[in-house]
């Protein structure tokens, strides 16, 4: 019923509303185009080659896997730790269940996206930034820890590789093939923040909503930036960063696009993928009214 009939519709209807709000689509691709281009891609491709010349070397095989996977995620953030998990459980550093486990709360938002872009470039406040970044890992720890004690009493081994090691490939076809794929990836991530922005903004501009903080909520559902921007246009308070922290917690369907993308094969259902970041954004949301109430930033 889902992709018979509803999912046509709604492309069918979106293609109209693309029709009728010309400027709207023209100038909301300009702002993703831009904002992939001048903040997206020179603060992620670097992570990106990086991260495939690491595993393409094989390091992560030779150290904690799950360590390395939830550390890539949160530095570099969306959607990193999506595609280290899923790089690592294509090479077989990793094992089915455990990458499902780990998909669960590595792909995170990096402390450069809060605390630089949302908290001082939105908010204007460095602590508000902090705060947001500290309840985020706070609430993705905790979805982990839950999901470890789910499967201590199981018996997890990494997938066994045969004694026969192939003769490396030289660093230089290591180095293109690792810049090939980082770029590739990247024009994904591009395509996908052009195409959510505008439909974000065609949803702005058909639902003409009043409110700042609903279509604050309806915008960040869609895309994490975008959403952010609109709840940061209200004075700083209880509200507003509660639902910036649930926006970025829940990372937004332009987000879990490239997520789903990169984790292909790895066994997680989409379904459940996207229940961990609705319960990471729910997490977020709570600690932040709770720090709110002990330590108010406004």
């Amino acid at each position: 019923m889902l992709r018979k009939w509803i999912i046509p519709v709604l492309i069918g209807l979106f293609n109209i509303t693309l029709l009728l709000y010309p400027r709207v689509v023209l100038l909301a691709a300009r702002e993703g185009l831009l904002l992939w281009f001048l903040t997206v891609l020179p603060s992620l491709l670097p992570f990106m080659i990086a991260t495939n010349l690491l595993i393409k070397l094989g390091v992560f095989g030779k150290m904690n896997s799950e360590f390395a996977a939830f550390l890539m995620g949160l530095v570099s953030g969306y959607p990193m730790g999506a595609k280290t998990v899923g790089d690592m459980y294509r090479t077989g550093d990793i094992e089915p269940q455990n990458a499902r486990w780990l998909l669960s709360f590595c792909n995170n938002a990096g402390p450069l996206f809060i605390v630089g872009v949302v908290g001082m470039g939105m908010f204007g406040s460095a602590s508000v930034g902090y705060a947001l970044w500290i309840t985020h890992v706070l609430a993705a720890l905790t979805i982990g820890a839950f999901g470890w004690f789910k499967k201590r009493n199981r018996i997890i081994q990494v997938r066994k590789k045969t004694n026969f090691e192939p003769e490396s490939p030289p660093i230089g076809r290591i180095l293109s093939d690792s810049v090939k794929n980082a770029m590739e990836a990247m024009a994904l991530v591009g395509g996908l923040i052009i195409f959510f922005n505008v439909a974000a903004q065609i949803l702005r501009t058909v639902l003409a909503i009043e409110s700042p903080l609903l279509m604050g909520f309806f915008a960040g559902f869609l895309e994490v930036t975008g959403g952010a921007r609109m709840v940061s246009s209200q004075n700083v308070g209880f509200a507003t960063l509660a639902l910036a922290a649930a926006i970025i917690g829940f990372g937004g369907l332009s987000v879990h696009a490239q997520a789903l993308h990169f984790i292909a094969g790895t066994g997680m259902r989409p379904a459940v993928y996207f229940m961990y970041k609705a319960l990471h954004g729910l997490l977020a949301a709570g600690l932040m009214a709770l720090a709110w109430l002990f330590f108010p930033l406004g």
